[in-house]
């Protein structure tokens, strides 16, 4: 712009009032450039005073610091030992680093990767870093020391220009103190603490023997038939016993006006562990109607010290004993079978039929027979009973596969041995069968409907009916119950009826040909008229 005004002024005067306005602008700018030079001027001197006085680190110290803001110098180093300010001198102690030592050591520039990053700093604060390792020093605390290569592999400005000082600890191996923090610093890992003295030994236990348990042939409580026999076994518990430890137990039956009416004892019983039982039963016989109280009694030392918990505890046991009917139903105390409950399941396990009773099976299907019989009484058992089972019906359409301990007769009765039933227990036995295959498809018998009806009918207690599939012969069997009366004077009758229909039709065609041929012959002898 400048240029082109001038070299145009002299052909135009009139661009004289532009060169006027642009000589303003010009003086304008050199204001503008002025200021900014003074202001680049103050910079440059800010800038050359902070070269000549470093700043200080904005943080003054570190909780991790042993010795919070670190030392000025070596000599604030060993004042801070002198007078053990922050446990710095039960610390350096406690590494083999005394006072002298730290005075006489020297001063210099340290990196974190010396003595092949070997080099382990301890601090107050856990960081999480690889083989961190804990330092308790005593009348001091707990301290944390970690490779100084966990915080970079060189050391570039700790505060202190990463001065430290170094010397030689008692055992000749290197140490240093970093006067930025304080912290000591050693070549490899701290030794492990050597470990405590094993405790002394414990004294001997004393031996310790108790009563355990009255065990009792019958439920605590129950109530029993007067003269009935109860049975008893003792059991006791020790610990720290001596080896071949033996124990004697007294047992004693009491009335209900706290008379002994019969006693029995047990000599020499030995531990097995810690549990010392009496395995044979002792039995007594309540007599008379009444309560009564069984007391059990361990004795060691040849019976001559009582053991712990004699005549409480489970070391007592009460029953009664009456006269009462074995359960309502009974007329007498001696009816004690018509306390049983007979109930009967069949099961389908070919076919996962839990309940048979009601379904159909199939040839070849195996059927499982459970009877079961639940003594009711609550204090009479039931002896010498016989499990019995009439298995004719079944047998027409199966065969035995298991008789589970029982014998069949020849009338197919399966019995099984003679078994005692306590009161309330229920026992089970087991028949197993398989359907023939085929199934037979023999008629039914006229004198017995029930039988080869398609249905295994089985009772004991409770009916369960087998269903078997039918066939086409025993659906016409059951659908035509009975045939026809065909006598001879029937058959007679239905002959000569026959006789008649044929012959009639026979005449008629007879007669029916013979009108054709007249027909036929009058028509030749007419010649057609």
């Amino acid at each position: 712009m400048f240029k082109k005004l001038l070299s145009n002024l002299p052909f135009n005067p009139s661009l004289i009032g532009k060169v006027s306005f642009y000589a303003k602008r010009l003086h304008k700018e050199a204001s503008v450039r002025r200021l900014g030079l003074a202001f680049l001027v103050l910079a440059l001197g800010v800038q050359i005073f902070a070269a000549a006085i470093p700043t200080q680190p904005s943080v003054a110290s570190s909780g991790n610091d042993m010795f919070p803001g670190g030392f000025a110098n070596q000599g604030d180093a060993v004042n801070a030992c002198n007078s053990n300010t922050y446990d710095f001198k039960t610390i350096l102690n406690y590494f083999g680093i005394d006072c002298i030592s730290l005075y006489a050591g020297q001063v210099r520039r340290i990196d974190y990767n010396e003595y092949g990053g070997q080099l382990y700093s301890m601090g107050r604060i856990p960081y999480g870093f690889a083989s961190e390792v804990s330092v308790s020093i005593p009348n001091a605390g707990t301290y944390y020391m970690r490779p100084l290569t966990s915080w970079g592999d060189h050391c570039y400005n700790d505060g202190h220009n990463c001065e430290a000082i170094t010397g030689t600890r008692a055992d000749g191996t290197p140490f240093m103190v970093l006067l930025g923090c304080g912290n000591i610093t050693i070549v490899g890992p701290p030794a492990p603490p050597p470990p405590p003295p094993p405790p002394p030994p414990p004294p001997a236990p004393n031996k310790l023997i108790a009563c355990n348990a009255l065990l009792m042939s019958v439920n605590e409580g129950a109530k029993v038939k007067a003269g009935s026999s109860v049975s008893v076994r003792g059991r006791a518990v020790g610990q720290n016993l001596p080896p071949n430890e033996l124990v004697d137990m007294y047992y004693y039956l009491v009335n209900e006006s706290g008379s002994v009416v019969a006693s029995q004892e047990a000599k020499g019983i030995p531990f097995d562990g810690t549990l010392a039982q009496d395995n044979t039963p002792r039995v007594f016989t309540l007599e008379k109607a009444g309560n009564y109280t069984f007391l059990l009694a361990v004795k060691t030392d040849g019976s001559t010290v009582n053991a712990f918990g004699n005549f409480e505890g489970d070391c007592v046991k009460h029953v009664s004993a009456d006269t009462q009917k074995p359960c309502e139903e009974a007329e007498n105390e001696d009816d004690a079978e018509v306390c049983l409950v007979l109930n009967k399941k069949a099961t389908n396990q070919t076919q996962g039929i839990e309940d048979a009773n009601g379904t159909t099976a199939k040839a070849g299907d195996v059927i499982l027979y459970r009877l079961q019989v639940t003594n009711t009484s609550k204090n009479t058992a039931v002896n010498d009973f016989v499990v019995e089972e009439n298995m004719a019906d079944v047998l027409e359409y199966a065969d035995i596969v298991d008789l589970h301990g029982g014998t069949m007769d020849a009338n197919n009765i399966v019995r099984w041995p003679a078994i005692d039933i306590k009161p309330g227990e229920t026992v089970e036995q087991q028949v197993t069968v398989k359907i023939k295959d085929p199934i037979p498809q023999t008629p039914v018998a006229s004198t017995a409907p029930g039988s080869f009806d398609l249905t295994m009918t089985n009772v004991y207690g409770e009916t369960v009916n087998v269903k078997l599939p039918p066939s086409v012969p025993k659906t016409t069997e059951q659908v035509t119950t009975s045939l026809p009366n065909t006598g001879p004077g029937e058959t007679l009758a239905v002959g000569f009826v026959a006789a008649l229909i044929v012959g009639y039709f026979f005449a008629r065609t007879r007669l029916m040909a013979k009108e054709l041929d007249v027909v036929k012959s009058e028509y030749v002898t007419t010649g057609g008229a």
